[in-house]
């Protein structure tokens, strides 16, 4: 992109500065409490700019902001008058976040945008659950899996620094903090369960790990069906210029090997995958869709088209059939590659519908190494028509009609500690609904109290008079435990149906 350091319209900028300075010196701290706690990462550098403000380094703030205002200006899609672009910028300069746009944002630095598949930590996934926190995905290079560690353990103890926490009896944020700090030790010890026998992995250390983009399911993979799981279109690199461990190194990798004379139909697991990189959803569609295709298609606030992704050659598989399951937690670069797929390839589509996200973000860094994130265009399908964005993409073959409900798919405890009290009891219900009770959509506090206890009941669990994070973690297992068999049937539907 870019440089933005020749902007030309320094008087009203600085017009423009000089008044939200006398604003915000007023009203700095409402804005900052409409900070979520979700985006805390985000609302630091907020904070930071907040001080360089009171301490009176205008200068620095002053060319920052400038240069913000243009690029909303110049290629925000959601800034087509001086008034949203201004609204914009005050809110991005003071807390990090717009109030109109959920995906503009800015970080202290590149790494803060989550978009390396890269962390630090013990290469765990996990959830709640009553005897500790039970292991949701052990990544395959992780130090947890290179020690022993399987999917569905459960780790009951944590040992570090000559202290022995039980994670049973803990709060979640409890729990969080335990683990957090268990990163810094040289040393930490773990106590687990797997099928209700003990053992210990001792002397871990937490080291970097990268998620799995996604994997070969061998069990509904043969000769003529290749199943592939894909759990997000990042690629494994902070500077995004390489692309091991990427969803589409996952499945061209995994076609190579394939006997093409037999492989009849290839079947993509997107459940859950919030997206990622567009361009490895390009990149993957291109692998079957037919000569002079287009595949992605984008255009900006101004209906111009700013990106056309199109198949060139003749595609190496054009020849499969193609299924996809997906979910409404299914979005973004997902969404555009499963369109491409539907439109260019007839690709059938099973499942729930879609989340809705059809729009695209872009970057830029700034002098002092923060980054904007900003949205510069809606994605279309193949046909430069249709955008899925909060529309989402309905199936072929609906679950609703197997008889399978759509689970919540924050049910790891997070949802369980909001602090807006109604979506609190919202996160419970859906819960409860989802183990068919029959709750209302908007339930009230005494509604969900006498269904807990039904559900402890009918679950062999202790009933208690008030509900709390045991309560939580109990009703959190058994959403899980139901999930997974459920993820298991749809895709057994999947691959067995014409």
């Amino acid at each position: 992109m870019e440089s933005m350091d020749n902007f030309n319209n320094d008087k009203l900028i600085e017009e423009k500065f000089e008044n939200m300075k006398k604003h915000y010196k007023h009203n700095t701290k409402i804005l900052c409490l409409g900070i979520s706690i979700a985006s805390l990462c985000v609302g630091l550098i907020g904070g930071i700019l907040i001080h360089d403000f009171m301490e009176g380094d205008t200068y620095n703030f002053s060319g920052k902001y400038k240069q913000c205002y243009e690029i909303l200006d110049k290629y925000w899609l959601f800034g087509k008058t001086e008034e949203e672009i201004t609204k914009a910028t005050n809110e991005l300069m003071y807390s990090g976040r717009t109030s109109t746009d959920a995906y503009t944002f800015i970080t202290e630095n590149q790494e803060d945008q989550g978009l390396s598949l890269s962390n630090v930590g013990f290469g765990i996934k996990m959830i709640y659950c009553p005897k500790g926190i039970l292991l949701e995905e052990v990544y395959s290079n992780g130090v947890m899996a290179k020690l022993g560690a399987q999917k569905d353990d459960i780790i009951t103890n944590i040992s570090y620094e000559g202290k022995t926490y039980s994670l049973s009896n803990q709060k979640f944020s409890e729990i969080s903090a335990i683990l957090s700090e268990s990163k810094k030790s040289n040393s930490v010890d773990f106590k687990l369960l797997r099928n209700g026998q003990s053992f210990e992995i001792n002397n871990a250390t937490a080291d970097e790990f990268s998620q799995d983009a996604g994997s070969k399911i061998s069990k509904y993979s043969n000769d003529k069906v290749l199943t592939i799981k894909l759990n997000t279109f990042l690629a494994d690199s902070s500077t995004l210029n390489e692309e091991k461990n990427s969803a589409y190194s996952i499945v061209s990798d995994l076609l190579k090997e394939q006997d093409l004379t037999k492989l009849e139909t290839l079947v993509l697991d997107l459940r859950n995958n919030t997206g990622g990189l567009l361009s490895q959803a390009t990149d993957i569609a291109n692998l079957f869709s037919p000569k002079n295709k287009y595949t992605v298609i984008q255009k900006d606030k101004n209906d111009n088209i700013i990106g056309i992704n199109k198949q060139n050659d003749e595609p190496l598989y054009g020849n499969l059939k193609i299924k996809i399951l997906q979910n409404g937690y299914s979005a973004s670069a997902s969404e555009a590659l499963t369109l491409a797929l539907k439109q260019n390839c007839n690709a059938q589509i099973y499942g729930f519908k879609s989340y809705g996200k059809g729009i695209a973000q872009s970057f830029y860094t700034f002098k002092d190494n923060s980054v904007m994130r900003f949205t510069i265009s809606r994605v279309f399908g193949p046909d430069g028509k249709t955008c899925i964005h909060n529309v989402g993409i309905y199936p072929d073959f609906d679950s609703k009609d197997y008889g399978f409900k759509e689970y919540p798919y924050d049910y790891s405890g997070y949802a369980f500690t909001n602090e807006n009290y109604q979506n609190y009891l919202k996160n419970i219900g859906s819960c409860l609904n989802y183990l068919n009770y029959d709750i209302s959509s908007d339930p009230t506090n005494d509604e969900i109290l006498s269904t807990i206890n039904q559900f402890q009941q009918d679950y062999g669990y202790e009933v208690e008079e008030i509900y709390s994070d045991e309560t939580s973690k109990e009703l959190i297992y058994e959403v899980y435990k139901k999930s997974v068999a459920q993820e298991d049937s749809e895709l057994k539907i999947v691959v067995e149906g014409n």
